[in-house]
Order: C-alpha cells, then structure tokens, then sequence
C-alpha cells in the first residue's frame, strides 16, 4: 500500500512539474473570465468597533443572513464581502460577549458598499459598565479562534499581558495541548502535543524565525510579551502555511500604530528567592500614532532587562548489571551523579518597529523585531562517579551572546474579485559564546567500593558511602575556547486569491501561491586547554610560582596541586535544594581564570602548557546552505451559513548543501596530537505533495463541528544530517557517522473538534487528534560493521580494523501520537454586583503515544579457523512514549477586575512527562507531578494612566523532577525558587 501510495504521489509530483505553464495558463483563463463575470457583483466593506470604548474588534463575524457570504474582521477591525450579487440584504455583526447587530443594505453592481458599526458589551446598558482588560482579551482570543480557517489557540495582546509571565514561551504553556521545556526557570521552548520542540515551528508573522540550536528548535524566550499583538498556535495546516511540523507552530503577531498618539512605559523591579538578590529589572517604553489621514502608521518599542535566573541542579545516569532479565524488575545502579550550583545571569534588549501604509483596497506592511543580550554563568559542579569511584570538583564560566534579527515586508492588494499579496523576509540569528572556560579537579578512590556490590539510592551515597579529602582532590586540567553559530534566511512569497459566487448559497475563493526561502548556516568552534594529567604535573611549580599564597603552602618540586589551594572559603550555597541534598566547596573562579593565564604567558618556553585542541577544534564545525521551494493550490468553499470547506494540495522541495569534517582521532593524542582530517561536501534533495483537507459544520449559531485531515513533516535535525565522520582509531577503527541520507518524518494528522460557544457559556472546545509518524529519526547506537557499503568511508580508514558504527536512521515502524483537549474560556458579566469580573480559562490536555525503538545488541560465537570470537548484532526493539510527551496538563486562570483593581491566579499542573526512552524500563525517566502557582495583581492609579502591579513567579518554589522508573531515584533536578517582580506602568 505504502508503494502504491508513493507512485501515486510520485507521479502527481511529475505531472506538476511538467505541466506548469498550461496550468498557469488554465487558471489565468478561469479567472479572467471571472473578472467578466464579476462585473455584475459588489463589495461590501467596513469596520467593527466596541460601542464603549470605540477600539475595534478583531475576529468580528459579518455576513449576509440567509446566504453563504460572510469573513471575520482583520486586525484592524476591518472586514470585505466581495463578489456579492446586486440586491438588498440584512448584514449581521455578531461577537461572543456582545449583543448581535443587524442593518439592511443595498448592493450596487461594481461598487462598494460601505458600513461602519459599532457593537455593545452583552446584559449592560451603555455606559454603564466598562469591559475589563482581562474580559475584552478573552473575549477576542474567543471571537479570533471562532472565526479562524484552521484549527488553533489564540491568546490576545491584552491577555498576554494580564499574565504574570516573563517571557512569550511562559504565555503559550497556558494553553491546551502545550507544555514548556525550561532554561533558568521561563520558558525557552514549547512542546505541542507531546511533540519535542523540533517538532514545532516558530514563526513571526509567518516567517520562520531562525534557531541557534542544532536541531532546529527555536529558543523564543527572548521575544518581549510587550510588542506582540497576539499569539497563535496552529494544530492543523491549511494549504497556503509551510507545513514543516507535526506537532503545532507557534506564530507571533506584531502590534501596529494606533489612531492618536499613545506611548506604555513600564518599569519594573525583581526579587530572586533561590539566591536572595533584588538585581532583575525591566524597562519597556512604546509609543505609536497614524499619520496623513490615518494612512501612516508607526509603532516602536523597545524593552531592556536583567534577571538573574539561577538554579540548583542535580543530573544523574543509571545502568542495570550485566545479569539482568528481561521482563523482571532489576535492580538499578547509580552510574555518575552530578550536582551543580548555577549562577546565571541574562541581560537582554530588544527593539520592535512596525510601519503600515494603507492603501486604496489594500496595505503595506514593514516589521521589524530585534532580540538581542547576554547570558553570563558560573557554573560549579561536584561530580560522583560511582564506576570509578572518582569525585570531581569542576568550575565553569560561559559567555552567551544573542542577536536576532527579523524583517518582514509585505503588501496585500485587491483589485475586484482579485487579492494579491506577497512578502519579503529576512531573518538572522547568531549564537555565540566567546570565551569559555573550565578547570577540573579529581580524587581518587573517594567512593565506597561496597557501591559496586550493592545498589543504592544517590543520598545514602552521598551522605554515607564517600570519603572526600579536598587535599586529596588535585588538578587535572584547565581548558577555555569559543563556539559560534550563524543562520541567515532570506525569503519571497506571492499568493493569488480570487473570490468567486456560482449563487447566494455557493461562494468562496480559489487561492493560489509559491515561495522560495534560502538559508545559509555555519558552526565553528575552537579550543585550547592545559591537561596537568597527559603531562604528568610537570607545570605545577609554574602555577606554584607564580602565587605567592600557594608556594607558601607547597614544596618546590611540587608535581600536583590539591584543590583545597584553589577552593573559594567566602562562597555561600545558602540552602542548596532546600536541604535536599548539599553541596561541598567550590573553587574560586576567578584565581583560576589567573592560573590559566599562567600557563597560557608560559607556552613560549613550555611548549605543551598551553596547546590547540586539534580534534575539538575541528571536528563539529560544518557550514551548507538550504534551498526551499514550495507551491500549492487551495479553495475555500462556502455551501450556505452552514458549511464550509477547504480542500487543497501543497509542494515542498528542499535541497540542502553542507559541508562537514572527516577526520581520525589519535588514540594516544588525543586532543594535542594533531587531528588528520578533511571536509567532506554532501547535497541532498527532497520533495513531497501533502494533501489536506477541512471542514468546518455549524448546525446552530451556538456550535461548529471541525474536521481537517493534513499531512506535514519535520525534516532531520542539523547535527544528524552534515556529512560529519569522526573514526576512534585505537586496536579497532570504531567509526561515528552522521547519516546525511535521513529522510524527513512524515505525519498523518486528523483532528476532530466541537466548539460550544454562547454569552452565557463563552466558548468551551473538546478536541481530539491522531497522528501517524513514518521515518522517525533515532539514534542507531553502535553496530558491529559486516559491510561497509553505504557508509561511504573515506580512503584513510582501515577497513580491515573496522569494528564499530554508531550513526543515526529512519525508523521502519511506525509512531502514533493520540490526545484529546477540553478548553473552557468564559467571563461572568451576567452574575450581580463586582461578581461580574470573574474571568475563567480552564484546560485540560491528555495525550497517548507509542513508538518502537530499535535496539541492537553484541553476541558472539567461537571461531576455531581464526581462534577467536567472531561479534555479531542482534536486532531487536522495545516500545516506548515518545520524548517529551506528558500524561495529562491542566491549566486554571482565575481572574478578577473590579473597577481599577485587577488580579489573576494561574495554576499549571503537569503529570508523567516522558523524558529518556531505554530497552530496559527500570532505566527510562519521566517527571514526576509538576504544581505551580503564578498571581498576578494591578491597580489603577488616579493620575496619568498609572497601574501598579506585582507578580509573582512559582509561588511554591515547585521543582522540576525527573524520576528514573526502576527505583524513582532522581535522575535529574532543576530548582529556581520564587521570583517577584514589582513595577509601575503608565499608559498615556
């Protein structure tokens, strides 16, 4: 079946390329003859506005009662009926929270008929109630959703900001279906469905925003909540959206000028309870207005902050002993722990410019957003290697530096029953981290060896099993290098929609478009270091030396150090994982920065003291380009009020070029040895047609029915893809090789949805979807080599010493993806007195899925020809969730305004969330329950459009926990306390 459905696809694929032109001309020949035809149709245009208020209405629904022509406001209130027969009808306005409104009208052939109306707040007379911030960006997010061609979540500009979070990402883990990957305590990334962020797409305002990370996952907490208009998250493509994600995408929407002139200052102080600092600060300041008869507008923001978000952090592996059985709960054994105190601080700026220009029928929109800052940390690890018995005192410094560009230039025009619109884009992302440094200390035999003979929980080993003597604990190395990661994209997109009437009952549009994208990337990294070990401590007495403190304390012919000479006494870890665990000595940062410019002064009568790390240097960097292309065909067909569908088909060709290193690691050199190697140069194209339908029911005018039927991929992640090689040449040539045939995931996606939607009610969704994963990407492991063909070795391995492979492949088996969400949003106006301003959102998140993960293991049997054991793989797989799918999310805002009082309490709760799959159960990681509580509080000052406001972060200081199966011991641990934040802004 799988054969005869890729021929098919194959062969529609053909027909398109080989039948461009006559398709151009057919289509240009259907629609001239529609303009003929249309000159006998009008246009009805205007703007929706709030009675009170007079701010317009986004998502807004119009139509013409008793027949299918209808749209929903745009962003700026506005709406157009095109291609509408000459005669009089009923227009009707209607906005969940808000009375419906309705006016007769009078088409005229070839001209536009224009209607202005202004729509009142439901069960309140005039002016007698204001409509609350939090009510006004619920009841938009509502209306948007409603009136959306696709299936997705909305979250509007005021909502975004009534919310007590830091960063966009916080905001986007409110919503159903979405739960937040964490750096520092906020949101860095968002998993969609169960769907691990590189399965995602981040996009603002429909450009792909570029990712400094390697597997294409885009880090967003950067984007200031401040210079968005609106969030959305798509579950279901349509046609005309890329369609390069299986899980959801994420699209920012940026705020445009406003009629008058209107500025928002805020200015805000923050509190840090992990490390007891009042150091955060924010300071945001836009101001807008439209110019030359409102034609003009112009928006600028720009936000500056600190925060400091640190963490204590535990990370731990596990392994089960070599007699275990499969089938049978074995024991677990703690491999290496690893605690670490985290001193993490971000400085960031960002700068968001909108221009629009409205035209005669249509606009011209350039946006530009800017993300830029600095993160610096203090990283200090103590390490528990139980295999070894060893304990290490590790220090590290990093320097992260971001900048982020994104520009968009887009025009959209109409003429009659024709809109064009096409876009230009850029977007530029670099990643790097200037200057790193690590010094590593080691002891030796300072692990109980009872830790091999019995298994044993990470405290007891810690507290009970360990002898560590920071006199005993000498200095290994001393490394430091820089790392950068470059992405430009460049894109242009036109997209052709012509609206056509076949009668009052039958009407939509045929939409057409293309669009080319470049990209053009790169990753470099160096190295160098100082290894005390490989040269037997021979410069120790130049570090003895060159500090006075330290020779007073040691012999001359000193040949190790001991930490306790380097250990920083004044350093405080305050309480440390809330007493959980604890934490020993640390080393003085900034004394060893000075040891390492010792050695480094010292390389030009000391060789070694300080080397180039050769393989380091070399063996991850690669630079390519990506050529995309797409194109696709869609309508959007209206049979009555009641029916609408959206049948269509999209292209998508991409091509990548990348160059990587192949090179072979010197076993007895490893780093300082030189590293032989060469750049390898792959190209690799592939194409795809993703068929994709929707339909949306509405029986009554208080519930629809969606169904939408989509095929989208994710394509390989950058590290899995450039043709990279690395041989460990020691007796054997063990060979890692990225796989750069990978082909794309594919996903077979249906979603079914029932929206309830009524004053009363506001707008409750229950929702489910399915999808079925081809070709998911997974980490072979190693192999033993029997045949090298396909591997493309290059001619300096030996393939009489081959022995192992380890590299990347597409799965054979299938994955499936199964959940449904509940999402209730609703306010209670109609509830007496200041009960009125209660706000509700409630969701709930349940998800399902199963995947089969190959697994390969040795056996080997006697050769008595050769005298010796001939290795051989065993195949196998075991089946596991997919990573970063959680059980069950549930999300709870409550909030209140009365009168210039406002406050909002948000409780996440996430259960089970799959962290690590592994052949034996006892060994795979999952969370355990998560509980956070979030408030917000604001009040109205009489005087300048004052608001005070504080909120606070974690109230409980919840930890997230990962659990290993076997014996919920820890395995890993990330704890950042409460933060609190107190500021002032004023809105003029």
């Amino acid at each position: 079946m799988t054969d005869l459905k890729n021929k098919i696809k194959n062969q529609i694929i053909l027909f398109f390329q080989n039948t461009r032109k006559p398709l151009m001309i057919l289509i240009l020949s259907i629609l001239t003859t529609g303009v003929i035809w249309a000159q006998n149709k009008g246009i009805v245009t205007g703007v929706i506005s709030d009675a009170q208020s007079g701010e317009t209405l986004i998502g807004a629904n119009v139509i013409l009662e008793g027949t299918s022509f209808g749209t929903a406001t745009n962003i700026d209130g506005e709406f157009i009926i095109a291609n509408v027969p000459a005669g009089d009808y009923t227009l009707l306005v209607s906005y969940i929270g808000y009375d419906n409104k309705t006016t007769a009208i009078n088409v005229v052939a070839g001209e536009k008929t224009t209607v202005n109306l202004s729509i009142a707040y439901s069960g309140i007379e005039l002016g007698a109630v204001e409509v609350t911030a939090q009510a006004r960006g619920q009841l938009s997010a509502i209306n948007n959703q409603l009136n959306s061609k696709d299936i997705r979540n909305v979250v509007s500009a005021e909502r975004i900001q009534e919310l007590p979070d830091a960063n966009a990402a916080e905001t986007i883990g409110r919503m159903s279906g979405v739960s937040v990957l964490r750096s520092g305590g906020e949101g860095n990334k968002v998993v969609i469905r169960g769907m691990s962020p590189k399965y995602n797409k981040i996009t603002i305002e429909g450009v792909s925003m570029s990712g400094g990370g390697g597997d294409r996952s885009v880090d967003i907490s950067a984007i200031s909540p401040y210079s968005l208009d609106g969030i959305e998250v798509m579950k279901a493509v349509t046609p005309d959206k890329d369609a390069d994600y299986i899980g959801g995408a994420v699209n920012f929407k940026l705020r445009t000028g406003r009629e008058g002139w209107s500025s928002d200052f805020v200015v805000q102080k923050g509190y840090n309870d992990l490390k007891g600092t009042m150091s955060d600060y924010v300071i945001v300041g836009s101001i807008d207005n439209r110019f030359f008869d409102n034609k003009l507008g112009v928006y600028l923001q720009g936000n500056i902050e600190q925060r400091n978000r640190s963490a204590n952090q535990l990370s731990a592996s596990y392994n089960v002993h070599n007699d275990a059985v499969v089938g049978e709960q074995n024991p677990v054994w703690l491999q290496n722990l690893t605690l670490s105190d985290v001193f993490r601080k971000r400085t960031r700026k960002g700068a968001t410019l909108v221009l629009d220009y409205k035209l005669n029928d249509g606009v011209i929109h350039f946006k530009n957003l800017y993300n830029g800052g600095n993160t610096d940390i203090d990283r200090y690890n103590q390490q528990y290697g139980v295999n070894n018995r060893m304990h290490t005192y590790m220090g590290r410094i990093d320097e992260y530096a971001l900048s982020s560009f994104t520009n968009v230039f887009d025009i959209e025009k109409r003429f009659g029953a024709f809109t064009i619109d096409a876009k230009a884009s850029h977007s530029f992302n670099k990643n790097e981290n200037p200057n790193y440094k690590e010094f590593l200390f080691q002891q030796h035999a300072a692990i109980d060896p009872s830790t091999q003979i019995d298994p044993y929980s990470p405290s007891v080993i810690i507290n009970e099993l360990t002898e560590i003597d920071d006199d005993r604990a000498f200095f290994n190395y001393a490394k430091e290098g820089n790392s950068k990661t470059e992405e430009r994209q460049i894109g242009a997109s036109v997209n052709l929609k012509y609206d056509f009437t076949l009668n009052e009952k039958i009407n939509g549009n045929i939409k057409i478009g293309g669009k080319y994208r470049t990209k053009n990337r790169f990753y470099d990294r160096e190295a160098y270091g100082s290894d005390l070990v490989i040269h037997e401590g021979q410069y120790a007495p130049l570090i003895r030396d060159a500090f006075p403190e330290i020779a007073a304390q040691t012999p001359e012919n000193i040949s190790q150090l001991p930490f306790s000479l380097f250990s920083n006494p004044e350093f405080d870890h305050r309480n440390y994982m809330d007493g959980e665990y604890s934490m020993g000595a640390v080393p003085d940062l900034e004394l060893m920065t000075e040891v390492l410019q010792v050695l480094k002064d010292a390389r030009s009568t000391h060789q070694t003291a300080y080397e180039h790390h050769d393989k380091s240097s070399a063996t991850y960097d690669y630079s390519g380009n990506e050529y995309f292309n797409a194109a696709y065909l869609m309508a959007d067909i209206n049979f009555g009020p009641k029916i609408k569908l959206i049948p269509g088909v999209r292209y998508e060709k991409n091509k990548t070029r990348y160059t990587a290193v192949n090179g072979v690691t010197n076993i007895i050199l490893r780093e300082t040895g030189g590293y032989p190697h060469s750049e390898k140069e792959y190209t690799r194209v592939n194409d795809f047609l993703l068929p994709m339908v929707h339909l949306k029911v509405t029986p009554t005018d208080w519930f629809d029915i969606r169904f939408a039927y989509t095929q989208t991929l994710s394509r390989p992640s950058y590290y899995q893809v450039v043709p990279r090689l690395d041989v460990y040449s020691a007796r054997t040539d063990d060979v890692w090789l990225n796989n750069y045939n990978l082909q794309p995931e594919e996903s077979e996606n249906f979603d079914l949805y029932l929206s309830f939607h009524e004053d009363h009610i506001g707008l409750f969704t229950i929702g489910g979807f399915y999808k079925k994963i081809d070709n998911m990407i997974f980490n072979l492991g190693s192999r033993i080599i029997t045949d090298t063909t396909g591997y493309n070795l290059p001619s300096n391995v030996d393939v009489n010493k081959l022995q192992y492979v380890s590299t990347y492949a597409n799965n054979k088996d299938q994955a499936k993806n199964i959940g449904f969400e509940l999402d209730w949003q609703t306010n209670f106006w109609y509830l007496p007195g200041a009960l009125k301003g209660i706000v509700l959102n409630v969701n709930y998140t349940h998800i399902f899925s199963e995947a089969k993960y190959p697994y390969t293991y040795f056996n080997k049997e006697w050769n008595p020809a050769a005298f010796k054991y001939d290795l051989f793989n065993v195949d196998t797989f075991y089946t596991s969730p997919l990573m970063h799918q959680p059980n069950d999310i549930v999300n709870v805002q409550l909030g209140y305004d009365y009168k210039g009082f406002s406050a909002r309490v948000s409780m996440l709760y996430q259960a089970k969330i799959f962290k690590n799959p592994n052949f034996w159960p006892e060994l795979s990681q999952y969370t355990d329950d998560y509980l956070r509580w979030d408030l917000s509080v604001k009040q109205k000052l009489p005087w300048y459009g004052m608001q005070l406001f504080c909120n606070i972060n974690n109230i409980t200081g919840a930890k997230d926990r990962d659990l290993v199966q076997g014996a919920r011991y820890d395995a890993s641990i990330q704890h950042y306390g409460m933060t609190v934040d107190l500021g002032l802004r004023i809105k003029l």
